[in-house]
């Protein structure tokens, strides 16, 4: 009997307590005049009978039961079956791979992959990095070289990004963080093909039925980071949580938060792109005015007047840490109500 039809069957027996069992056509002890779509129940044997096609092979399958209710788990499991061997046999692995990605599998569809490809129930997690898209095939073939697990696999999607499906193998000689490995491809890429490329980095998934999260908590990532103008080639969701929390909140109650926060003399501030710019590079820098100054190519004394100006219009010294929170949730809400 086929591997995957075995495990379906064990699967529906052990999660739905519907008790059946399944042979090829033919086999003893099992009715052979049974026509196909047809149910057969057996009140003798206390069994219902039905004949299904499972990747190009006749089987009958016998349910605990013959009574109406099991008549009718019959028809649903006789559908179950045919429609799970027939679905998805075409697919290479990379195929089923980008289904499950975009969400479209079932857990039914998703346990089919794992057996069809040999793939252990491992944690995972997904990157979807940006690049010239004159380097494309180039920016693969690193990808590919990068890849230390058979398992891992870059895919191609239709908005014109790479998608790289990275398993945690345990057994793996150097184990990376996902932020760390995100970094590590984009040096990698710098280092040998010149070209600058920006990663998202989703969460983890514990289980490959997850990993479609993962996928959306990546792309959100990359363009959040495209929105607000974030620095350096890496950017986790995780830094954009705050952002997601706020866009749930109806726009104009977001205006009237950020009125109470600005008022019309921080409001000047917050239309001036160069004031904000200076703020922004300076939270950047961990409120370090030595290194925001060279980042800016800016005198100190400058520097320190912005600061100044920015204080006397808003009342917030983003040189302390509570105020520079606060000026940073003001520039969000700024951008999600613009």
């Amino acid at each position: 009997m086929d591997n995957e039809l075995k495990h379906i069957i064990k699967a529906v027996n052990e999660k739905t307590g519907i008790t059946f069992s399944a042979a090829p056509f033919g086999s003893e002890g099992l009715p052979s005049g049974i026509k196909s779509g047809k149910i057969m129940q057996n009140v003798n044997t206390g069994k219902t009978y039905f004949s299904f096609a499972f990747r190009g092979e006749n089987y009958v399958a016998a349910v605990t039961g013959a009574d109406k209710v099991t008549a009718n788990y019959a028809y649903l499991l006789r559908d179950l079956l045919e429609n799970s061997g027939s679905a998805d046999v075409s697919l290479d692995m990379n195929e089923y791979l980008k289904k499950i990605l975009l969400g479209d599998c079932s857990k039914l569809q998703i346990q089919k992959y794992r057996i069809k490809f040999n793939v252990p129930d491992i944690a995972c997690y997904s990157l979807v990095l940006s690049y010239p898209k004159e380097y494309r095939a180039e920016v693969l073939n690193v990808l590919e070289s990068y890849s230390p697990s058979a398992l891992d696999t870059p895919i191609d999607t239709e908005d014109g990004n790479f998608v790289f499906v990275k398993f945690l193998d345990a057994n793996e000689g150097e184990y990376h963080s996902p932020g760390e490995f995100a970094e590590f491809l984009t040096q990698s890429m710098f280092e040998e093909l010149g070209v600058s490329v920006t990663v998202g980095v989703g969460t983890v998934a514990q289980r490959l039925d997850d990993l479609h999260v993962s996928y959306q908590h990546a792309l959100t990532a990359l363009n959040m980071s495209k929105v607000f103008n974030s620095k350096g080639a890496v950017h986790s969701y995780k830094e954009y949580v705050l952002v997601k929390m706020l866009e749930d909140i109806p726009r104009a109650k977001l205006a009237e938060y950020l009125a109470v926060l600005t008022g019309e003399e921080g409001k000047e501030i917050f239309d001036d792109p160069d004031m904000v710019n200076t703020a922004e590079e300076f939270l950047e820098n961990s409120l370090n005015v030595s290194e925001t100054s060279r980042e800016l190519f800016m005198h100190r004394n400058t520097l320190m007047y912005r600061l100044d100006k920015i204080e006397k219009a808003t009342g917030l010294n983003i040189k302390n840490f509570s105020d520079a929170v606060t000026f940073r949730l003001i520039t969000i809400l700024s951008k999600l109500s613009g």
